[in-house]
């Protein structure tokens, strides 16, 4: 990425700070195996990410440790901490929080280095039109 592409990302708006966690492991209890966006290619499948109110197929830089190109290909997280601990909550109830606010799949995760729950930079990039 050029230092002229992060400027303009910069300036209008379109770099966030998240927290990301990782879904879709070997033995994770709340992934069922499918995605939300139909019609993604295999590789938008296996670099993608769960955002909340994204469109199908939004790209992004994710930069953890190193940075790589991923596409909203799912609806999440929806882990959510409540009074009674981590549950799963398409809304929020008085008084709790979301865990975050991206999912990354394993082979997103794995390529920017985030290997639990920890904050990235998201760039998010083109036009947000759903797939």
């Amino acid at each position: 990425m050029t230092a002229l592409t992060l400027l303009v990302a910069l300036l209008t708006g379109r770099v966030e700070l998240a927290v990301a966690g990782v879904y879709s492991m070997p033995g994770d209890r709340f992934d069922n195996g499918q995605i939300a966006c139909q019609g993604m290619t295999g590789e938008e499948i296996r670099m993608g990410f769960a955002h909340r109110s994204k469109p199908c197929g939004t790209p992004a830089l994710i930069c953890g440790r190193r940075c790589a190109l991923g596409w909203a290909v799912d609806v999440g997280p929806f882990g959510a901490l409540t009074k009674k601990g981590w549950r799963v909550r398409r809304r929020l109830r008085a008084g709790e929080r979301y865990r975050g606010s991206l999912d990354l799949r394993p082979d997103l995760a794995r390529a920017v280095g985030v290997r639990g729950v920890e904050m990235v930079t998201v760039i998010w990039l083109g036009k947000e039109e759903s797939k």
